[in-house]
């Protein structure tokens, strides 16, 4: 009897069935949220930004911008690569197609060992079940519900069964002795004018996390400042700033976009099988 994969982490051969079951098979886009491909990737790495959507007409929350709603993003699932791949299901491999992230010497060359190491061996798929970590959450191809109350902006991921809470009441980070590190770390949110300003700490680096399946490394110090604004009523922007001082040399800045969702599909749960998959299609692991 052949076994049924519903969900997996291992998205290179089976994101296609994936997306069958997803949220994404209840709302399949015609064009990627009314932009052509060529309009996303230029608009993610272009140096001038469009301009924030008029306050009058976005959503709004006792005077400041909603953001609650389902959303799904407009790039592909690498930071490095903004061409929006996940609407057709196809596996992104493991290159760049615009710059690498300001590496120092010594992740530079850990990145180019990576590359050389995934050619020869392939990609070592045992972790593909652990939850991916921010800011590597923020690129899934999954939608993504926002919950925002006066105190707090919920995010809630159908990859993994994902969840960031972005607290607003004013509050500082904690210690690390009080709070411990954790995949997607702890975050705090501030109003700059219409633009939600995400600082999040404490992310752990917990199996030598990646920000990518590329081999862009964090390291524990990795702090990231998310700038979160609405350019129509029905799209937002979500900037990403990393910084690491043990890996990059300058912090590395990314623009994504994320399109409105009807809320009226059903979410479904995410449940990852990858070791069944692991079995099932023969993968090995590759020795380190």
């Amino acid at each position: 009897m052949q076994k049924v994969i519903k969900r997996s982490g291992a998205i290179g051969v089976v994101l296609a069935g994936l997306l069958a079951t997803s949220a994404l098979s209840q709302q399949p886009p015609a064009t990627v949220s009314g932009m052509t491909k060529e309009e996303v990737v230029a608009y993610t790495v272009a140096d001038e930004k469009l301009p924030t959507a008029d306050s009058d007409a976005v959503p709004r929350k006792n005077g400041k911008p909603d953001f609650s709603g389902l959303w799904l993003q407009d790039q592909g699932i690498l930071f490095s690569d903004p061409t929006p791949k996940h609407h057709s299901g196809s596996h992104p491999g493991y290159f760049d197609s615009i710059d690498p992230p300001p590496f120092n010497d010594e992740y530079a060359a850990r990145y180019i060992a990576f590359k050389a190491r995934t050619a020869e061996k392939g990609y070592n798929r045992l972790y593909d079940c652990d939850p991916p970590g921010q800011p590597r959450l923020m690129a899934n191809p999954f939608p993504m519900e926002l919950i925002q109350t006066d105190d707090k902006l919920v995010m809630l991921f159908e990859y993994k069964s994902q969840i960031r809470r972005a607290y607003m009441d004013g509050r500082d980070h904690p210690s690390g002795d009080v709070f411990l590190e954790s995949y997607n770390g702890h975050s705090i949110g501030n109003w700059d004018g219409e633009t939600l300003v995400i600082a999040t700490t404490l992310i752990s680096n917990w199996d030598g996390k990646l920000i990518q399946i590329t081999g862009i490394e964090h390291s524990d110090d990795l702090e990231t400042v998310e700038r979160v604004r609405f350019l129509t009523p029905d799209r937002i922007e979500w900037e990403i700033e990393m910084i690491d001082p043990n890996v990059f040399t300058e912090p590395w800045v990314l623009r994504r976009s994320f399109s409105r969702m009807s809320l009226d599909i059903d979410v479904p749960e995410y449940e990852c099988l990858a070791g069944d998959l692991i079995d099932e299609l023969g993968y090995e692991a590759p020795e380190e």
